[in-house]
């Protein structure tokens, strides 16, 4: 599983998304850094904790921003919390692994964690994910998502037309001759995984139901699991907007 996350954040102004910190472990400590797009994504403020743009922050304990968007193993739903995100709910995850399909979502803010992929030692792109939009679906595609069962094949429609995000992923069903459109990659993972479909073949890449949690939230109803191979020259996260604005210790 990923071991590098970067920060997203949303103006409230403007319907825009964008990278503005990287947060990973360095040797014992955890480590965050904010990136460019703090400098260019229009009314981003660094923040209160860490107020320097230009610092390295580093804690041999989780961040408290993170530690904030953890759900606490006392809550009554901490287990079912785990089932829902494809991890052992009898032990106790790595904080970035777990953050990283959560995405560390609050209600009560514009922030959202996201793993930038890295190969395994297959040399595969492989990432589990929660399927986004499905809240905006008609009540067909939504019962449509509760008939799927783990395994059953999904299919990539890359929705060009889409007037909010042009580079939007969405997801269909297969089995069923109508082909539900049930939702969308995460913003985060569409533009790279697009760009590997240029580097690979279609029956390549496999897109999976990995979970149906029934009783879960809308925002993780329905686990989907990605793998393909990894080409060789194929490099996520690397826009400008990704690249650490201090100098970072290997």
């Amino acid at each position: 599983m990923c071991k590098v996350l970067f920060v997203a954040w949303r103006s409230p102004n403007i319907p825009q998304w964008g990278p503005i910190g990287r947060f990973d472990r360095h040797g014992e400590n955890y480590r965050f850094v904010y990136t460019k797009g703090a400098t260019t994504l229009a009314g981003f403020e660094p923040f209160l904790e860490m107020p320097h743009l230009e610092e390295v922050y580093e804690s041999d304990e989780l961040l408290p921003i993170f530690q904030n968007r953890m759900l606490s193993p006392q809550r009554s739903e901490y287990r079912d919390f785990l089932i829902w995100s494809g991890f052992d709910p009898d032990v106790t995850p790595d904080p970035l692994d777990l953050l990283g399909v959560t995405e560390g979502k609050r209600a009560t803010d514009q922030l959202e964690l996201f793993p930038c992929p890295q190969p395994d030692k297959d040399k595969m792109f492989r990432l589990n994910f929660y399927l986004h939009g499905i809240k905006y679906l008609p009540t067909a595609a939504k019962n449509e998502i509760k008939n799927c069962k783990p395994g059953d094949a999904l299919a990539f429609m890359f929705d060009v037309s889409n007037v909010n995000d042009p580079d939007a992923v969405a997801v269909r069903t297969t089995l069923n001759k109508r082909r539900f459109l049930i939702g969308y990659l995460p913003r985060y993972l569409a533009r790279d995984v697009k760009k590997l479909f240029t580097q690979t073949t279609t029956k390549n890449v496999s897109l999976v139901v990995g979970r149906v949690n029934s009783g879960a939230p809308m925002q993780q109803l329905m686990l989907c699991k990605m793998a393909a191979p990894w080409p060789n020259d194929f490099s996520p996260c690397q826009g400008e907007e990704f690249q650490p604005i201090p100098r970072l210790a290997p």
